[in-house]
């Protein structure tokens, strides 16, 4: 879940193996302008929703802007374990890279996306880096806009997988 209001309220449905490091996200919900409890009854009413084990969402879920927060929300109408996450952006653009490649072994995708999954797939092609008049890059850092379901799916997978564990490089001084 990415929760949102004049951005998208991003939800997504996924099958997690977490042995074969393999998801496959088969239905959304994105929204605009509507509040956490719309959300949460459009989810209850998909066929999938029965089998949901665990809501993950941003560690925003947990603020309260004048009423109870969005995951105390999620968890008190839904029963559900509601589990939040930090996802540095760039931490977040390294394990989503991890599951758009192929398994090693298997050849598999590790990572497919049901066809009705219409505005994730779109975001895939918006969420770009900021660009200067002549359409150079100027950040490394994407602009934070129309990335709402990309961003509910990186909260899935670190939530699921954890942070992609990086070495530090060892400063190498040669000398001549």
């Amino acid at each position: 879940v990415d929760p949102g209001y004049s951005h998208y309220y991003a939800i997504l449905a996924a099958h997690v193996d977490t042995a074969a490091q393999r998801v496959t996200i088969f239905d959304e919900i994105c929204e605009q302008g509507k509040l956490a409890d719309d959300l949460i009854k459009m989810a209850k009413l998909r066929p999938w929703w029965p089998n949901v084990s665990v809501i993950i969402m941003d560690k925003a879920g947990k603020q309260h802007l004048g009423s109870i927060s969005q995951a105390e929300e999620w968890a008190g109408k839904t029963g559900k374990r509601v589990v939040m996450n930090n996802v540095p952006i760039q931490d977040g653009i390294l394990r989503y890279r991890t599951f758009l490649k192929e398994d090693p072994i298997t050849g598999l995708p590790r990572m497919v996306f049901h066809p009705r999954c219409k505005r994730l797939i779109e975001e895939q092609s918006l969420y770009m880096n900021s660009k200067d008049s002549e359409g150079r890059p100027v950040s490394e850092l994407p602009v934070d806009r129309d990335n709402d379901a990309v961003k509910a799916l990186t909260y899935l997978l670190v939530g699921c997988f954890g942070l992609v564990q990086t070495r530090k490089r060892q400063r190498v001084t040669v000398r001549y």
